[in-house]
Parts: structure tokens; sequence; C-alpha cells
């Protein structure tokens, strides 16, 4: 599967339409987890992480289920780097934002965006060590998923999600400090 078969729908009526609303909703769940005042929407989310994909020719995959697990590393990336570029000084660094409107009327708990950077930059490390415990937390914490989804993701049981994603916390929290929680 290509992007140009995803492009030109060749999945049957409604696929392409189908492989969107999922991404959103995974988007979705990501941003969730960030604290207020984000100024990317999930849809503006999908549309960076695809259209990186589709310009970098990063396929072909190997089927539907690889292309979302793909583009879900790809919205990732595309948080992490909107995270990023908010703490540069030129973009006011750490001044406190204000949201004019709010999308979602509960706040959802949330992790600080340093707490987001210092995982990222620790998840090489972990891969390095232990490749599947870092998928877990790129689909846990990052993306939200459930130890279920995880499951379906990864092709594994939820109980070897969970004992993946003990160790992945307690190996990052290690590394990060005791005061430092990587939970929701």
């Amino acid at each position: 599967m290509t992007s140009d078969d995803l492009l030109k729908d060749n999945g049957g009526e409604g696929h392409l339409e189908a492989v969107y609303d999922e991404l959103r909703r995974r988007a979705h769940d990501a941003m969730r987890k960030l604290p207020p005042g984000q100024t990317i929407q999930p849809t503006a989310l999908v549309h960076e992480a695809f259209a990186n994909l589709v310009t970098r020719e990063s396929g072909p995959w190997q089927d539907e289920s690889h292309f979302l697990a793909v583009a879900t590393l790809a919205i990732k990336a595309a948080i992490v780097d909107r995270i990023r570029a908010k703490k540069r000084i030129k973009r006011g660094g750490e001044r406190q934002r204000v949201p004019f409107e709010e999308d979602i009327p509960i706040q959802m708990p949330s992790v600080p965006d340093e707490t987001v950077l210092k995982v990222d930059e620790l998840l090489e490390q972990l891969r390095a060590e232990d490749a599947r415990s870092a998928d877990v937390v790129v689909y846990r914490f990052f993306m939200g998923m459930t130890d279920k989804q995880c499951a379906e993701v990864l092709g594994i049981s939820e109980r070897t999600v969970r004992r993946e994603w003990t160790f992945a916390r307690t190996w990052l929290a290690s590394r990060l400090g005791p005061r430092t929680s990587i939970d929701p």
C-alpha cells in the first residue's frame, strides 16, 4: 500500500475517509493528554502528519494497520515538534498562554510540556534496551491508547502491554526523577 493507494481511495468507497477518521481520533486522544492552551487542533495535526508521510514517501506500507502505526508515530513527532517550537524564545518561550476559546469543556488531567520533551528524549535510549516497551510508551503516553488498543496495534496480549508499560514507567521514572509522573 502506497500513499497513492490511499489518495486514490483504492480500498473501496469511503476507505480514505475511514482511515482519516481513525487518524483524527488518535490525534484527538493524544491531544487530551497535553496541557490546555495548545494552538493546534487534532484535524491540523492529522493533516501535518499525513502531509509528512506523503511527501517523504515513507511507504510502501504492508497494510492499513502498518500505515496507521507509521501515521501514529508521525502524529507523535508533530506533537513533539510543536512543543519544541512553542518553547523557543522567539515564540514567547516560557510566557503563559491564555486560551481565548476552549473546544473541550472538561479539563482532562495533563502532563507538563517539559515532561513530554524529556520522555521523547529518553525514548530512543529505551528503544535500544527494549523496543516493544518503547512502542508501548508511544501508544500509551503520547497517543493515550488503552491497553486493549495497544495490544491490537502491536499484535500482543493486553497482559503483555501492561507488563511492558509497567517496565517502561519504572525505567522512565528512574531517569526523570521521583517527582515526575507520566500518568495523566
